[in-house]
């Protein structure tokens, strides 16, 4: 305001003004610094600019031909009608990356009459009037966003479902038909139907189980969330997912294999405790100790996990473990083929328990010594005849 005084006063005083106008942009320069200093660089100001972003991609999207989009497309017009002016003031304040040639007559204008410190309160009082419908505005962007990019990667999907979900908690139900990982470039489908049992999954190493394990949390989380299943056919109750898969020690913490996998179990434990209904996925069980206690207080979790509002899927090596709990847990496995000449595996789950093992047959495809194999193969049939 003072130099618009002063250039008024060019018509009463003449040349004289130009002391007084100098006198003012020096002032001003020094109020200008003063601000930014204190003020302005201490703010941010890329948020802000992101801000007016925002505001210019909603009314991009307004112009949009589509009818599937009226419904937003009405209310985010009548929500940039009354934040459009924010974003016209905020491109003052934003500092330019790229300079023109004629900016320095800019940095003149800005210094008689303060147009960034003007802009800048004037955007204060704007965020401040206007939290609201900005929120809002954030809400319906970022909603289109997320279901454009569900949209898009159900198109890059070989095939998908849109899951069912059960109401009822009391039963507890997960059928998934022809799922598979999203992240495997040749994928082997699976079917899957569970109805208040859990089920163990047993095999040989290499054959499938973990992936498998993982197939069905993802496909369970994907569900919940974007409501998209890689599968023929999805349904099931809404689970809290709580999964137990490659853990390792803790050294930092002074934490064996063992103790973290103890605490991950209790965490399901406690869940079931809640009463919420519960999907718990462990791999390999308590593998850190002993197999007699292993065994023991593998089988305890197992059947109190059972007797509460759990659906659990285990995969083990322990077959005296799957045997055990066939009255609670329906059996799956994984089968194989191996042998000097290469490995074979189909991924196929099938009902039962294995009755095959690779662990040696590995050892004479890597090549091991005969002497270490044969001597490994005499004591398995050893064991075999004691059992």
């Amino acid at each position: 305001m003072v130099s618009v005084v002063i250039l008024i006063s060019f018509y009463f005083l003449g040349g004289a003004a130009l002391v007084l106008l100098a006198l003012a942009m020096m002032f001003n320069a020094g109020v200008i610094l003063f601000f930014k200093k204190r003020h302005f660089n201490k703010l941010p100001t890329h948020s802000i600019k992101y801000l007016a972003t925002l505001i210019r991609v909603a009314e991009n999207i307004i112009k949009i031909e589509n009818p599937v989009m009226q419904e937003y497309q009405a209310e985010l017009k009548g929500l940039t009608a009354q934040v459009h002016k924010l974003s016209e003031k905020v491109s003052f304040i934003i500092p330019k990356t790229v300079k023109g040639d004629l900016d320095f007559l800019y940095e003149y204008l800005n210094n008689l009459f303060l147009i960034e410190i003007r802009n800048f309160n004037a955007v204060l009082r704007q965020l401040k009037e206007k939290q609201t419908q900005l929120k809002q505005l954030f809400i319906l962007v970022g909603e289109l966003d997320a279901l454009l990019s569900i949209a898009s990667y159900r198109v890059s999907l070989g095939y998908y479902c849109i899951p069912e979900f059960i109401e009822d908690n009391t039963d507890r139900v997960l059928e998934l038909t022809d799922v598979y990982h999203p992240l495997l470039k040749d994928p082997v489908s699976n079917s899957l139907e569970i109805k208040k049992r859990g089920i163990i999954i047993t095999g040989s190493n290499m054959a499938g189980k973990s992936t498998f394990l993982r197939t069905i949390a993802v496909n369970v989380l994907l569900a919940q969330t974007i409501c998209t299943c890689l599968a023929s056919s999805y349904r099931g109750n809404m689970f809290r997912v709580i999964t137990s898969i490659s853990r390792t020690d803790n050294i930092m913490e002074g934490k064996s294999f063992y103790f973290t996998e103890a605490e991950r179990l209790l965490e399901m434990v406690v869940t079931v405790r809640e009463g919420l209904p519960a999907l718990c996925i462990i791999d390999e069980l308590l593998s850190g100790t002993n197999s007699a206690e292993r065994l023991a207080a593998a089988e305890g979790i197992l059947d109190y996990l059972y007797r509460n509002n759990v659906l659990a899927i285990v995969a083990t090596h322990d077959l005296e473990l799957a045997e055990r709990l066939q009255d609670s847990y329906d059996t799956y496995h994984f089968t194989d083929s191996v042998s000097k000449e290469g490995l074979d595996f189909d991924y196929k789950l099938k009902r039962g328990i294995a009755v095959s093992s690779n662990a040696i047959r590995l050892l004479e495809y890597l090549g091991y010594p005969e002497e270490i194999t044969e001597a490994a193969l005499k004591s398995m049939q050893k064991f075999d005849v004691k059992k």
